[in-house]
Formats: C-alpha cells, structure tokens, sequence
C-alpha cells in the first residue's frame, strides 16, 4: 500500500489536498470530505519488433503495425476501439428502451491534418438501426446523446478530437444506407 499526498490548485490560487491511496485495481481519492473511486485501466505489455508491434491480450494474440500485411494499423486500431465502445453502449440503450432491432451498423468517417503528424481532427460515426419499428428524430438524437456521454472512448478524446455521432433509423429491406 502507499500513500501520495497530492497539492492541486483549484480556483484563484486556493490549496486543496488530496490523499491519493493506491489499492490493486482501483485508485481511491479523499478530497475534503469525499471518497471517489477510480478503476484503473489493466496492465498491457507489448513488444516491439522490426516490422510491428505484437501483444497477446486475453483475447488473443494482437501485431500493429504501418504496414497492414504485418498487423493492424495504428488508425484502424484507434476508430475500433471507438466504434466497438459506442455499437455496444447503442447495443445496450435499444435493449432498455426495448427498441427492437435486426441489424446495427456504424459508419465511420474522419478528418486528417497531414500537416500536423497526419493527427486526427474529426471523426464522425453514424450508426444505421436496421428496423422494422420506427423510432423518432428525438429519440434517435437521444441515443446518440446518451452514447456520447457514456462512451469512455468517446469522452477519452472529446478535449483534442471533435467527434460526432449520429443515430439514423434504415430501412430493414435495404442494405443501402
């Protein structure tokens, strides 16, 4: 167990102490008064190589690399983690509010700046609910409302990306969107 006793200025130079108290998985903070919890991410190692970068992840064995016939690329990686995190909250909500659904799709567009490290400065996700049900302009709105506010990918990137996220109802008896 160890303790770090952290200063942090909050407000027009006032002092606030924290006592940081680090225990396995979690990490608890005791600000005047109030105990919060916060999970940590798990330990991931990996292993850098001449053509890639490899990892073997509960799921199973993972290789990133710029080449896409040595692993995954970096970006593929990043828009998945982003559009698994949102599909399965969407997954959730239509469940609740007992939407029912054959099909869920997103569609994920971005923008590049080559000028700064090729770094991403958009994205947009549109998710297609394949139904037969239909469901309202609001209530899609409300979804991707939801989505956006729950997602911790989302909101990991929300400060240096601008993302979107879109909800659009499709026509079960086509595969266009």
């Amino acid at each position: 167990m160890s303790y770090v006793l952290d200063r942090a200025s909050i407000g027009k130079g006032s002092q606030q102490r924290s006592l940081i108290h680090e225990c396995g998985d979690f990490n608890h903070f005791l600000t005047k008064g109030i105990y919060t919890f916060i999970e940590r991410g798990g330990d991931m190692e990996f292993k850098v190589e001449s053509d890639r970068v490899r990892s073997d992840l509960a799921f199973g064995k993972l290789a990133i690399s710029p080449s896409e016939k040595s692993g995954y690329r970096p970006y593929e990686l990043f828009v998945s983690s982003l559009a698994g995190c949102s599909g399965s909250l969407l997954q959730t909500i239509l469940q609740k509010k007992r939407q029912p659904y054959q099909r869920l799709e997103i569609k994920v567009s971005s923008v590049r700046n080559p000028d700064y490290a090729n770094r991403i400065e958009q994205l947009s996700l549109t998710a297609f609910v394949h139904t037969k049900e239909a469901f309202t302009e609001q209530q899609a709105e409300k979804m991707a409302d939801l989505v956006v506010k729950n997602c911790g990918m989302i909101q990991s990137i929300m400060q240096s990306i601008e993302v979107k996220f879109v909800v659009r109802m499709a026509c079960l008896d086509s595969d266009r969107y």
